[in-house]
């Protein structure tokens, strides 16, 4: 990476440090620590079914897939993501910025790997919140857990964690390509749409593998390794993220600014 590359990227963090809507997805931290909380204390809100045999990575995994069905956290991110790049653009700041960088694709590729790299530490602090509420809060104060880190199910565990972290990247590349064209709430409205859109889909035989909550739930429901589906998987959002950036690129290369 060059001088001039790297400074984008790294000017592209700052901004996402600096912005107040980036540190409310740091809520996400409290999914583990409230639901360890809930079972510990034996609340009635929140159960945990098990016989004793729940590891720290089976807890983590469970949080993700919890994270991701609380929805909430999806449109935070897709409002994050509008505003890298469509807020920008609607008040004209970044006109300026491409005066000095003057490449409209490295600008581009460059905000993507700025919140790719913003949910890999949201992610990471996710897995630490997770192992340390099942260590001190949960260890010992509940029968549920063994107070192993992993089991022989692990690659098992870690597939489901990384289907949930390649869904919220997924979900980035897409909200890119529609912020160029859409404001913030259409977006928004344009993306919960096509999330309920895509749920029906997914139960449909004959359009279901189009949809990729299809592939999220099929993967994060796997009892054991399932290679056909993982690739399935892995070569549907492959070609999703080559698209939606094709197309993302292609329009913000022409987009009137």
């Amino acid at each position: 990476m060059n001088q001039q590359k790297r400074e984008v990227l790294i000017t592209e963090l700052y901004k996402l440090y600096k912005r107040k809507d980036t540190w409310i997805f740091l809520s996400v931290i409290l999914v583990p620590f409230l639901y360890a909380v809930g079972i510990a204390t034996n609340s009635k809100i929140i159960s945990y079914s098990g016989n004793g045999n729940i590891t720290a990575l089976n807890f983590v995994s469970a949080m993700f897939q919890m994270a991701q069905s609380m929805f909430i956290f999806n449109i935070l991110l897709v409002a994050i993501t509008n505003r890298t790049l469509g807020t920008e653009i609607e008040d004209k700041s970044l006109r300026i910025y491409l005066n000095k960088i003057g490449d409209r694709k490295e600008l581009y590729i460059k905000k993507v790997n700025a919140l790719m790299i913003y949910t890999g530490v949201m992610d990471m602090l996710l897995i630490s919140v997770g192992v340390f509420c099942y260590y001190f809060i949960l260890n010992g104060k509940t029968d549920i857990v063994n107070g192993t880190l992993y089991d022989q199910n692990w690659t098992l565990e870690i597939t489901k964690i990384i289907t949930i972290c390649a869904f919220w990247i997924l979900t980035i590349f897409i909200t890119m390509m529609l912020s160029i064209k859409f404001k913030l709430v259409v977006c928004i409205a344009i993306y919960m749409l096509g999330y309920i859109i895509m749920n029906l889909i997914s139960y449909i035989e004959a359009l279901k593998y189009i949809s990729p909550l299809y592939y999220v739930s099929s993967l994060t429901a796997m009892a054991k390794m399932k290679w056909t589906n993982i690739g399935a998987g892995v070569v549907y959002f492959i070609l999703v993220i080559i698209i939606s950036s094709y197309f993302g690129i292609t329009m913000f290369k022409r987009k009137d600014i």
